[in-house]
């Protein structure tokens, strides 16, 4: 009777160890889908550091023209300048031109300033999103090291059953 009671028990512990494999095999095949996403994930931040780089000398360009301009426009500036440039022309047409030219010249100063704005908010959205990303693959990697601190404690879990069956075996 005793012996018909242990060899159910074993019967149940080697079910609870085939149970305890499935669900370390399980553990695994979630460990390895997080380590596929970081390492995707991986590949977007350094396409991203990449892009932001990129958008950072554009930006850095873009600053240095319109500082450029920005120095000629304050050396041009006053009202008189302007007006002495446009009548110190040789004929009406050459005028015409010249007047022209000065409000083109405001308008190019105005279109360079939101370049640089625009450039700057391309900016600022791009290091957000590599934020974001970064955070994300902290995220995954802390699930990653909670998914193998559980597979590490079904193991040992999984080895003590084992240990026990192996010494009731024995004594049987």
């Amino acid at each position: 009777k005793k012996r018909d009671e242990l060899k159910q028990d074993v019967r149940k512990g080697m079910e609870n160890l085939m149970v305890l494999d499935t669900e370390i095999a399980h553990q695994r095949s979630v460990i390895d889908t997080i380590r596929s996403d970081i390492s995707t994930l991986d590949g977007y931040i350094a396409l991203q550091d990449s892009q932001l780089v990129c958008l950072e000398g554009e930006l850095e360009d873009r600053k240095m023209r319109y500082m450029k301009s920005m120095r000629y426009m304050h050396r041009n500036r006053s009202v008189q300048n302007q007006l002495a440039f446009v009548f110190s022309a040789d004929n009406f047409n050459q005028m015409y031109r010249r007047l022209r030219f000065n409000r083109e010249y405001a308008a190019f100063q105005k279109a360079q300033g939101e370049a640089v704005r625009a450039k700057q908010q391309q900016v600022v959205q791009k290091r957000q999103e590599l934020s974001e990303s970064k955070h994300q693959k902290n995220a995954l990697l802390a699930q990653g090291e909670q998914a193998r601190r559980h597979l590490e404690g079904r193991q040992t879990e999984q080895k003590a059953q084992v240990e026990k069956l192996k010494k009731e075996q024995k004594t049987v």
